[in-house]
């Protein structure tokens, strides 16, 4: 498995990179965004940590993040909040910190199926949604919304399809407009798709 090994003192920082050789990881110092498949985050400064983890995850949507921190219990549900997949005591032996990376990488988006439309491409989780091989960061409706969209094509979705899909239920004010206009404005970055509206019925995804 390749890592991605950050953080960490000058003194800790090589017996890290060695423990992890050890078990049969390629160890590296540098993140390669956003195609990371591992990363761990050794020790954070607590005033610091919340923000790494999050400029990290921003920056690797698909890699399975790991943190290695005797925080208190507060700090460690920040950690979780703002993006890590998991956390481990710093005594944590490297064969388990290897078994614990690559079970997430197992659960992670690219586990999952996989729908393409054009130059679009959607994995089961908003973290997993490429643009012409760009990541595309959107929220959680918007990404219900176009994912649908996505598995209806090239039919056409209804208006309540997609709001059941993005809300769980029917809405009555203009919240589906909304996403709408912004899945458009995303999808302008490339050729295809477009999303086209069908009088009378709803939308559809044209790759």
């Amino acid at each position: 498995m390749r890592v991605c090994l950050l953080g960490g003192t000058p003194a800790n920082h090589p017996e890290w990179t060695r423990r992890l050789e050890r078990v049969g990881a390629e160890v590296r110092a540098q993140v390669r965004a956003p195609v990371e498949e591992a990363i761990v985050l050794l020790t954070p400064e607590p005033h610091t940590a919340a923000q790494q983890v999050r400029d990290l995850r921003e920056q690797c949507p698909m890699a399975a993040l790991l943190v290695v921190t005797d925080a208190e219990l507060p700090l460690r549900v920040r950690l979780l909040e703002e993006g890590a997949d998991d956390l481990l005591p710093t005594g944590t032996p490297p064969e388990e910190i290897i078994s614990r990376l690559s079970a997430l990488a197992e659960l992670g988006p690219e586990a999952g199926p996989w729908t393409e439309v054009g130059d679009l491409r959607l994995g089961p989780s908003r973290v997993a949604v490429y643009l012409d091989e760009r990541h595309l960061d959107l929220g959680e409706h918007a990404y219900r919304v176009l994912r649908k969209l996505a598995e209806a094509a090239p039919e056409s979705a209804s208006r309540e399809a997609l709001m059941s899909a993005g809300w769980g239920e029917p809405i009555e004010d203009n919240r589906l407009d909304a996403q709408i206009r912004r899945l458009r404005n995303a999808l302008a970055q490339a050729p295809s798709p477009r999303i086209e509206t069908v009088r009378g019925l709803g939308y559809r995804l044209q790759g």
